[in-house]
């Protein structure tokens, strides 16, 4: 019965052997098919992946989970296929190296199309660093070209060339020419924008690579193409033509259409420079049909500014003002704001040519305000770019804050279990000592038969095992009083750290302050220096160059007195603040008449009206005492008409429409000053902001007011020195009040 049991066990292990087999063949097939499809048929891979039963991939589930990310990812689907990628890799780890080394590399390039730079590049180091570890070079070069792409993409082109030319060396070894002619292409693209003379190097090694091989025609084409664009900066028109004129016939073949008019455009600009403007035109004009067919705004934009170069060089004004105009209207609508400058200068020296003053102010204004917005939007992706970076380090900061917290409860649970473990161990040892003894009583019990040695011996047990009772008793209070000195020990080194944690956030959140103050004063300060320069210099430059008669110069003129007492204005308050921050400023004090102080400010508050062309936009309120012609003040005159003008300019440069009140009462021999407006108001939670240094409010994200944001903080200084203090009232979309006594 026995061995029929055996003989059962037997066969029955033999069938699910089998069985195990079979389905993992199953697996297997259906694995190495959709594989097989990866490459070009999609549906069939994704057909063969779903009728695999997952629960029985076992090791093969790391090969299922990074077939499964490749399909994803050439759908487009980029965020599902990281996840995937990274169980994949998760379980790979300890399988078949060249999955492992791919789906690294597959990863990489998936954070590439995710616009994820720097997790792409740590991706691609740990696959070349495994690759130098298991003495294999299948993907290094690749890799180290990805992270040259990478550091393109991200400006940083010095690192981009570096590994470029690691690509390179690795490429040159397993004489690859084909990637060889791809690195030294991208090669003389970097050089371009710094070193021509490099740059034509690369391209020129790579045709000649090109050359020797058979089907690198579109490769020539390019390279003839982009050695062309280098030569026309240099200025070697005869040779860019030529180089120019061998792609486009390329591209004529391959029906490109938009390399052909990228070509044509560049040929037509070649044939201007090379004084046969009728050929340019004819050139550019055909690159201007191709992007219309195609619907390409930019290029024909790029095209129109081309044609309208051309016309102004052959002296056609009014046909360079057209083609200008078509470009403008092009680049506004797909809001490009190096094409709208280029098109606001050509239309300003067009209107110079045309003698028409009033366009060419207007342009000019236009030109200016368009490179300033360049120059800010450029400080805005900066500055976004910078926060981004802080919050990512701050992202990190917290993982391993939570990594050191999770292995500081681990390690606690460890001693916890430690413990009791020798607890455990003690009370075992006690009950087999216990039951050791037993036995030995009742062996001497059954031998000797002796009462009185059989209750000596009893006795003298339970003695023994008293005491080893008590030992026992006292240990487990030790390890009692040990587990609770530990717990106690950690839980305040936890506790410290937490309150380490807590000031080294205060202290980050404080210099990210201080950094974006600093950031946002100096993109502050260097829009309201160059905006005035701009007008300044531009409009002198009108003055100077175009032989303008003396009565036609007064519009300039006055253009330029305006911008100069703008920058005036800009300088003393960077003065100012110097004075206050160095603590040189003193308070002389005299006997200051009222009607005298009130005058002046009502001289230098109408002149800001007039400037700020607000005269019939808001009305001026006086609220004076009946008396006040008698009523004189102790103070520093000068540090008073100071605040005041400060806090005038404030009230008019915030208030559109509406009235401005300026009065004040006496208690006493107390004068109790306020000035009261209409404008936007002050949200609630602002208005501890508003004496700080450089402190400015926008209406909307798109409108900013003009000024450095220091003229509260001078007002708000000046009058703690005077023993005074500038308090406000505001209301949101109803005005302010701003008021001190003396």
């Amino acid at each position: 019965m026995r061995n029929r049991n055996i003989i059962f066990l037997i066969f029955f292990l033999s069938f699910s052997l089998a069985f195990a087999q079979k389905e993992n063949k199953s697996t297997s097939f259906l694995l190495k098919k959709a594989e097989s499809f990866l490459s070009d048929k999609l549906d069939s891979c994704s057909f063969y992946l779903s009728r695999i039963d997952t629960t029985k991939l076992n090791t093969q589930k790391g090969l299922y989970y990074y077939i499964q990310a490749n399909l994803l990812m050439k759908q487009n689907a980029f965020n599902k296929a990281m996840l995937i990628f990274k169980k994949a890799n998760e379980i790979n780890k300890t399988g078949e190296k060249s999955i492992y080394l791919n789906g690294l590399h597959k990863a990489g390039l998936n954070y590439m199309y995710l616009d994820k730079y720097k997790n792409a590049i740590s991706c691609f180091n740990k696959e070349i660093v495994l690759e130098k570890k298991w003495d294999t070079i299948i993907n290094t070069a690749k890799a180290y070209g990805n992270i040259a792409v990478a550091y393109r993409r991200t400006d940083k082109i010095d690192s981009s060339i570096y590994f470029n030319k690691k690509a390179l060396f690795i490429y040159q070894l397993q004489k690859d020419s084909t990637r060889i002619v791809s690195i030294l292409n991208n090669l003389g693209n970097l050089y371009r924008s710094f070193d021509i003379e490099n740059s034509n190097k690369y391209y020129q090694k790579a045709l000649e690579i090109s050359y020797r091989l058979n089907n690198t025609e579109e490769k020539i084409a390019i390279i003839n193409q982009n050695l062309g664009i280098n030569y026309v900066n240099t200025k070697e028109y005869n040779k860019a033509l030529k180089l120019l004129q061998e792609s486009y016939h390329y591209f004529l073949i391959k029906e490109d259409k938009i390399q052909q008019a990228f070509v044509l455009n560049n040929i037509g600009f070649c044939y201007l420079n090379t004084n046969q403007p009728k050929k340019a035109i004819s050139f550019v004009k055909k690159a201007i049909e191709i992007y219309q067919t195609n619907n390409n705004k930019e290029g024909k934009a790029f095209a129109f500014i081309n044609l309208a170069d051309i016309y102004y060089q052959i002296n056609k004004y009014k046909q360079s003002k057209k083609y200008y105009t078509k470009a403008l209207n092009l680049a506004l609508e797909i809001n490009e704001l190096q094409l709208i400058s280029k098109c606001y200068l050509g239309l300003f020296e067009n209107a110079i040519q045309l003698k028409n003053k009033k366009e060419s102010i207007s342009f000019f204004e236009k030109y200016a305000t368009t490179k300033d917005s360049i120059y800010e939007q450029n400080k805005i992706k900066e500055l976004i770019k910078y926060k981004t970076e802080l919050k990512l380090e701050k992202t990190q900061h917290q993982l391993e804050l939570a990594q050191k917290d999770k292995k500081i409860k681990e390690q606690k649970i460890k001693d916890n279990q430690i413990l009791l473990k020798q607890k455990d161990t003690i009370i075992k040892l006690s009950i087999l000592f216990s039951i050791v003894l037993i036995i030995s009583i009742a062996f001497l019990v059954f031998f000797f038969k002796k009462q009185k040695k059989i209750n000596k011996l009893l006795k003298e047990s339970k003695e023994e095992l008293n005491t080893k009772n008590h030992i026992i008793d006292h240990h487990n209070k030790n390890l009692e009083l040990i587990v609770a000195e530990k717990t106690k020990e950690l839980t305040k080194e936890i506790e410290q750290r937490k309150i380490i944690e807590k000031e080294l956030l205060i202290a980050k959140n404080l210099a990210e302050e201080s950094d974006r103050l600093k950031s946002e004063f100096l993109s502050n300060i260097s829009h309201e220096i160059r905006t005035p320069l701009n007008s300044i210099m531009g409009f002198s430059d009108i003055i100077v160059e175009n032989n303008i008669e003396e009565e036609d110069i007064i519009p300039y003129a006055t253009i330029i007195r305006k911008n100069g007492f703008l920058l005036l204005g800009i300088i003393n308050d960077l003065i100012d603040i110097a004075k206050i921050e160095a603590e040189v400023l003193h308070i002389e004090k005299t006997t200051v008449k009222m009607p005298n102080l009130l005058n002046e400010i009502k001289n230098e508050l109408n002149s800001k009206l007039k400037y700020l062309e607000k005269e019939d936009k808001i009305e001026i309120k006086y609220n004076f005492p009946n008396n006040y012609q008698e009523d004189t003040l102790i103070t520093d005159e000068g540090k008073l008409i100071t605040i005041f003008n400060r806090l005038l300019n404030n009230a008019v440069q915030y208030t559109e429409k509406g009235y401005i009140e300026i009065g004040y009462y006496k208690v006493g021999e107390e004068y109790n000053f306020y000035i009261t407006d209409t404008g936007m108001g002050i949200p609630p939670e602002r208005l501890h902001q508003i004496f700080k240094n450089f402190r400015k409010f926008r209406k909307n994200e798109n409108f900013n007011y003009r000024g450095l944001g220091v003229g509260l903080f001078i007002a708000h200084k000046l009058l703690q020195m005077m023993n005074s203090q500038l308090e406000v009232k505001s209301v949101v979309n109803k005005g302010s009040t701003f008021y001190f006594s003396l």
